[in-house]
């Protein structure tokens, strides 16, 4: 292997061994970035976990036009942990990178329109 090559999936594996448990004082927030701080591995982390954790945060049912959340990088950063953490939030499920445009299309028709019942 070349030296310049980073295992992200070691680090990650060092990390969570250290981890006892997450942190959840705070608010909603500040619980979301700790939970992403102990699934992921960014390479500017004071910068881009805030940034995802107000952007999965938003409030999207009141909202007129929401963002899209492209996740990209090395093989083992934790970019499905994100995307897990995301849609296990809003109890949906995410859209994989293979997706086809009317996989996606039939998805944002679905989640558009659907009104779970009330208990």
């Amino acid at each position: 292997m070349s030296e310049d090559y980073i295992d992200y999936r070691l680090i990650r594996s060092q990390m969570s061994s250290e981890l006892e448990e997450i942190i959840t004082e705070g608010n909603l927030g500040e619980q979301l970035e700790s939970v992403l701080r102990a699934v992921c591995v960014l390479p500017y982390p004071d910068i881009q976990f805030p940034i995802i954790a107000s952007f999965i945060a938003s409030p999207v049912t009141l909202m007129s036009t929401a963002g899209i959340l492209f996740l990209w990088g090395s093989s083992g950063t934790g970019k499905s942990q994100i995307a897990t953490v995301a849609s296990e939030l809003y109890k949906t499920t995410s859209v994989l990178a293979n997706s086809t445009f009317a996989s996606l299309r039939n998805k944002i028709q679905h989640e558009r329109f659907y009104d779970p019942p009330s208990m």
